[in-house]
Formats: C-alpha cells, structure tokens, sequence
C-alpha cells in the first residue's frame, strides 16, 4: 500500500484559512492541533468538551480505533472553539449539539465542497462549480495541488515529532 506523504507547504496553512470559511476554518485548526480524523471531529459534541480542563473526549464509537480518547485542547484551538459556543441568536448551545456542526449546531453531512472550494482558492485558483462536481479544469487544478483533508492528521503528527514528542505519544 503506498503511503502519502504530504506536508503542508510553507504559507499553505495560513493561506487555507485565510479563504476557508469559519465552519471550515474551525476543523482545520482542530485537524492540525489534535491529529483527529475528520468523522472524529464531525461528531463530536459540545458534552465532550471540558474548556475548564481543556480537554476533548473522542469516544470509542466515533473513533476508528474504537479507543475512548482524551485529547488536550491548545489554547489556539480553544479560541477557535470559543468562538463557536452560541448559535446566531446568541443563546449558548446544548451538550448535544456538535461542536463543528452548521451555524445552529446540526450535524454536518461532509465538507468535501468547502474543502475543495478552500484548497483551490488558497492555490490561486477559482473553483468552478457544474452542479455539485467540480469541473474538469478545476478537478485537474485540485488534483494537481493533492491536498486532502485527512493530510492534515498527518501534519499534526509530524509536527509533533518535530518538536520532539517521542513517536509512541503521537501514535497514541
């Protein structure tokens, strides 16, 4: 099985969230701050945040591994968090809404079309939408750039092993 390899080039995450809507921008920033996977991040809800401990649980159920995780939340990704805590009216939300879920805490279905969207524009390119499928010229553009979302669990590894976190932390 070939293994990807992608890093995020040098000004690629700045210029991802300087275009990524805040939705997006939020689980970009969780990506690379806690090495979740996206269906990991997807379904967590704000009952699995403790902003007093700065911690976020994954339960086994939503995890791959089927392990319950305890994961620390930054203080970079707490402000992002923070900034999510109440719908448009104001009023804080429930412990059973999802914390990246859509501006009244639904779940959301799947950010391929933001993602794209985002990566294409951080690249310079205009995405060009035919229905719900990218076009071919921006399909070959995408394909080009070869950034998936799930790039970005790799990311935080590595850059955890970079400031030298031992490999069997990151693992876990």
């Amino acid at each position: 099985i070939a293994r990807r390899e992608r890093r995020l080039l040098p000004d690629e995450e700045s210029k991802l969230l300087s275009v990524a809507p805040p939705g997006l921008y939020r689980l970009i920033v969780a990506a690379l701050e806690t090495g979740c996977r996206l269906g990991e991040l997807l379904s967590l809800r704000w009952q699995d945040v403790d902003l007093e401990r700065t911690e976020m649980t994954i339960h086994a159920v939503n995890a791959k591994t089927r392990k319950v995780r305890h994961i620390p939340i930054v203080s970079r990704l707490r402000a992002v968090i923070e900034m999510a805590t109440v719908d448009p009216a104001g009023h804080r939300f429930g412990p059973a809404v999802y914390v990246f879920g859509d501006a009244v805490g639904r779940r959301l279905k799947s950010p391929k079309k933001a993602w794209a969207t985002t990566v294409l524009k951080a690249h310079g390119h205009t995405p060009i939408w035919v229905k719900s499928d990218l076009s071919p010229a921006s399909r070959e553009a995408y394909g080009a750039i070869n950034l998936k979302f799930h790039d970005l669990r790799h990311e935080a590894g590595s850059r955890w092993l970079e400031t030298g976190i031992p490999l069997h932390h990151v693992k876990q």
